[in-house]
Parts: structure tokens; sequence; C-alpha cells
């Protein structure tokens, strides 16, 4: 699938999305992109994403209560996003969350940015192969840059 973006890419980068799953890995990415976004004066922009689906055996009860308590849950993550993000950098930053698998999120977001910026595990092996890699994932089908970081890496003002 091929992608055309609309608009041109900026250099140095006006809009920069950092994908949040509040791991150590993603804690380095928002700290680099808010020390690009506070270089280059850019909007910031933090992404969580979550999907979950019930399991088709759920009874419609259950998928409800299961509901309600995600609408509940959800005031408290964009708290703790808020948190997370202020932790890590001094750049101001605006904060979404987004019922969506990750990968799909963050390249829906990656449509109207300049730079994409998010942290990898490192994962290896047979457990990369189980669980994916929602960087590479990203890297192959994105439109613009992508900044990929480890948690180990050295501080960014370094």
């Amino acid at each position: 699938m091929t992608t055309v973006r609309s608009r041109p890419w900026h250099c140095p980068p006006k809009t920069i999305v950092a994908a949040v799953d509040f791991g150590e890995a993603s804690a380095r990415a928002v700290a680099l992109a808010g020390f690009v976004a506070s270089a280059s004066g850019a909007t910031l922009r933090a992404l969580h994403a979550e999907r979950f689906e019930a399991p088709p055996y759920f009874t419609m009860e259950q998928i409800a209560r299961l509901e309600s308590e995600r609408r509940a849950a959800a005031v408290a993550v964009a708290a703790e996003l808020g948190r997370f993000v202020r932790n890590v950098t001094a750049c101001p930053v605006e904060t979404a969350i987004v019922d969506e698998p990750p990968v799909d999120a963050i390249l829906h977001a990656a449509e109207g940015a300049d730079l994409v910026v998010l942290g990898t595990h490192g994962r290896r092996g047979p457990t990369r192969w189980w669980l994916g890699s929602v960087a590479e994932r990203v890297v192959r089908g994105a439109t613009v840059p992508v900044l990929v970081t480890r948690a180990g890496d050295t501080p960014p003002a370094s």
C-alpha cells in the first residue's frame, strides 16, 4: 500500500509525534522528542494507543461492563499520560489517547507530522516473533522520518 503525502516534509520539523506505552523506552522517546521540539520550535504530541477487544465468548453484559470500566479508566490514563510526559520533558506537550492498535494509531498520527519518535524494547528471536515489533512496523509503514531509540541509550543532552 502506497501513501502519498499531501504536504511537504519540514526540516526542522514543525510537528513531532512521540509514541507512549509508559515504559522506559517510551520515556526516552518523549525526552528525545522534547529535546528536538525545543531546539526546533516544533509542536510535540504524545500519543498513547490502546485497544482491547473482548473475547467472542463474552456476554453482552460482560462487554457492557468492560466498556463502562474502560470509560472510567480513560480519565485516569489521560492524567497519567500528562504526568508521564511532564516527568521526562519540560517542552509543552499535547496529549492524545486513541482506541486503535498502536501501529495504526502511530501511522495515522504520522500523517499530520514531520517526525515520529518512538522507543523500542530491542526484542530479538522468538519474543520478537511472538510479540511483534511496533517500531519495525512503524518504520516500514511511515511516510515521514522515524527516530527509534532504546531505553538504555545516553541522555538526549549528551
